[in-house]
């Protein structure tokens, strides 16, 4: 029979299988900042829920993006301003074009602004923290299942911070806690874009 030590291990195992065991330590700051700049920089392909402050319309807003290096490709799939939905920016790190994929000849353009707005504005905003820097971070190891994530939570100086759940070293969800307002990215859909198809960063494809 098992004794009383043996049934309160396996209960624990049984609880994290079920709910997840986590923990959560100091870390070196700097070093922390390095290892999300790094996730949120890699090459990707993303689908990305935002919902907060930052948005100038009501409800959330779904993006697509796929980025290798300077270049990105941004659509938007879903927004409460119908106007903003099939919105595209195409940047090839010299370049930016702009159209609605949704319209039936779509007006290609060649602009100088490589901006898309709100989208750019959240961004940047997340790229901003990753290089302003911190002042201390934690970091909180999650078991669940199989499945483990780490969340890294980067503290500065005038109380803003900047969490970032990572999985297979690239973000699962980002939230910017600033002057008492909430910004949040949930990434439905993360995956390394290792082979980017031919043309996908100029404005004829796909």
């Amino acid at each position: 029979m098992m004794g009383l030590k043996q049934i309160f291990a396996l209960l624990w195992v049984v609880t994290c299988a079920l709910q997840g065991c986590f923990s959560i330590n100091s870390i070196e700051h700097v070093a922390a900042q390095q290892k999300l700049r790094a996730a949120w920089q890699a090459n990707q392909h993303a689908i990305w829920q935002i919902e907060g402050a930052q948005l100038p319309v009501g409800g959330p807003m779904v993006v697509e993006v796929w980025q290798v290096g300077r270049q990105y490709r941004w659509e938007i799939l879903e927004s409460s301003a119908i106007q903003l939905v099939g919105e595209t920016l195409i940047f090839n790190g010299h370049e930016a074009w702009r159209y609605n994929r949704f319209e039936a000849t779509p007006a290609q353009f060649k602009t100088t602004s490589s901006t898309l707005m709100p989208i750019t504005a959240v961004f940047a905003l997340v790229t901003t923290y990753l290089i302003q820097p911190p002042i201390a971070a934690t970091d909180q190891t999650t078991w669940l299942l199989r499945n483990e994530s780490e969340t890294i939570t980067l503290i500065f100086a005038d109380e803003t911070q900047l969490i970032m759940e990572l999985a297979t070293g690239l973000p699962k969800s980002i939230k910017l806690v600033r002057g008492g307002k909430t910004m949040m990215l949930k990434a439905r859909q993360m995956d390394l874009l290792a082979r980017p198809m031919k043309g996908l960063f100029a404005p004829c494809c796909p």
